[in-house]
Parts: structure tokens; C-alpha cells; sequence
């Protein structure tokens, strides 16, 4: 509801009145992001019955992406949503990674992502135009598994991992599908956006 509606007012800006700095596009994208999981909140994770009663109490429901350990982002998940779609993510840049050198691109220079020390920024501006299917996939594997408990450990911090065999699973959910090289998938997105 919300979400579509501020989605569907961010791409009329998109066509009537574009953004005129990458800056002004970024917080377009930023609030869109945002809008995007709070759509999210209504996901809740179902439980096998041995396990509910060791859930923490911050599991019951998906109350947002960004983590409770940490004041900026999202990297130290701290609900096992967020950290089935951290491992989700990084799967999928880790074969995009390959995919990009094997193109002979540099993960390093970005397009819409500015140059920084440690980060491969073309491989943020690449997961952006991968994220939905990465999501949908996550999605309904959530909505179609019963939980336990222990496929996720909670670190003394409060950080949430998946277990060996959970991460497993999750990368090869991910994994699944991929094919093609960078080329072939920016010319794909140039053509979608002229049409």
C-alpha cells in the first residue's frame, strides 16, 4: 500500500522532475530503499514448535533493516531476516565479483557508487539491478519454511549468523540462476530503460 504509492510518486519524479546531481538520485534511492522494507515489517518468520520458546523476544517480527548493533547500516544483522539477506547479498556479489573480471571490468570503479577504499562500487552499482530477484527469492523462501532456532547463532553482541547448513542453502538458492556476463546484463538494463 504505502510502499507502491511512494514507489510509484518516486518514478513520476523519476520521468517529471529528475534528479540533477548522482547525490539527489542517491537520497531518491535512499528513501525508496526505505520505503521499500518497511513494506517488509508485515514478513514474520514461521517456527517449529520446539523452538519458539527460545526465540529472542526481537524475532518475533521484522521491524527494519538497519541493525540494532550497529548506528549506521546494516552489516551486523540483528534479526534472522536480515541476516539471511546479508549472506543472500554477498553470495550474489561474490558471483558477480567473478562474473566482472571475467568481463575484464574493474569492481573497483564505480558508476553511481563513488570510489572508496575497500569497496568494489561497481559491484554495488551491479547488486542493484540484481536486488528484486535476490528478494523474491528470499521472500518466499520465508514465507515457506518453518524455522529453528538453531539455524541461526546469536553472537554475545547480539549479531545473528546463519548456521553452516542454512548458509549452504542460501547460496545455492542464490547461486541457482546465475549465468551471462556483465556486458550482456548492462546492455539488458540500457535496453529496459530506453523502452
Amino acid at each position: 500500500g504505502n510502499a507502491c504509492a511512494f514507489l510509484k510518486n518516486a518514478i513520476w519524479t523519476l520521468d517529471k522532475r529528475p534528479p540533477q546531481t548522482i547525490e539527489e538520485l542517491l537520497g531518491l534511492e535512499g528513501n525508496c530503499a526505505a520505503a521499500y522494507f518497511r513494506a517488509w515489517r508485515s514478513v514474520t518468520l514461521a517456527w517449529k514448535i520446539k523452538s519458539r520458546r527460545f526465540i529472542p523476544a526481537n524475532w518475533g517480527g521484522y521491524d527494519q533493516r538497519s541493525s540494532m548493533a550497529t548506528t549506521r547500516g546494516n552489516s551486523k544483522a540483528t534479526h534472522p531476516i536480515n541476516a539471511i539477506l546479508n549472506y543472500a547479498y554477498r553470495v550474489k556479489e561474490s558471483e558477480l565479483l567473478v562474473r566482472c573480471i571475467a568481463g575484464g571490468f574493474d569492481p573497483r570503479i564505480g558508476i553511481l557508487h563513488e570510489l572508496k577504499d575497500g569497496r568494489n562500487s561497481f559491484l554495488c552499482d551491479l547488486i542493484e539491478l540484481e536486488r528484486a530477484a535476490v528478494d523474491l527469492k528470499i521472500f518466499e523462501f520465508l514465507r515457506s519454511t518453518a524455522f529453528e532456532v538453531s539455524d541461526f547463532n546469536l553472537g554475545s553482541d547480539g549479531v545473528v549468523r546463519l548456521n553452516p547448513q542454512m548458509a549452504r542453502y542460501i547460496a545455492g538458492l542464490i547461486s541457482k540462476d546465475a549465468t551471462g556476463d556483465i556486458s550482456e546484463m548492462l546492455e539488458l538494463e540500457n535496453s529496459a530503460g530506453r523502452s
